[in-house]
């Protein structure tokens, strides 16, 4: 987990990395919205779905690459129904997309 502090204007954010689910539920369920990659997990992980679908903030889905542009098993994402916002196949710019859409909203 690492914590950055934010600057006038700016918002605290937290990043969190890990390949358990029991550690990443109760992180989502704590904050004022949530920039999700789930990777693999974008196809099976109902618990991360439904951690997700209960926060009364919003979520936003984001992939590295265009999991549409990739082998049609990847195609499907248990997230997307939930999802807020989806930004994919713009690598590493895709979490600023999102940080973005999201300020966008809350102004």
């Amino acid at each position: 987990m690492r914590e950055k502090e934010p600057k006038d204007g700016m918002w605290k954010t937290e990043t969190v990395a890990h390949d358990d689910y029991r550690v990443l539920v109760p992180v989502v369920l704590t904050h004022d919205a949530v920039i999700v990659n789930p990777g693999a997990w974008t196809h099976y992980s109902w618990a991360i779905r439904d951690a997700l679908a209960i926060l009364p903030v919003p979520v936003v889905e984001v992939h590295l690459s265009e999991p549409l542009e990739r082998e049609p098993w990847r195609h499907h994402s248990v997230v997307a129904e939930i999802a807020s916002a989806r930004f994919a196949g713009m690598g590493a710019d895709g979490y600023r997309a999102a940080l973005d859409w999201l300020q966008e909203r809350a102004a």
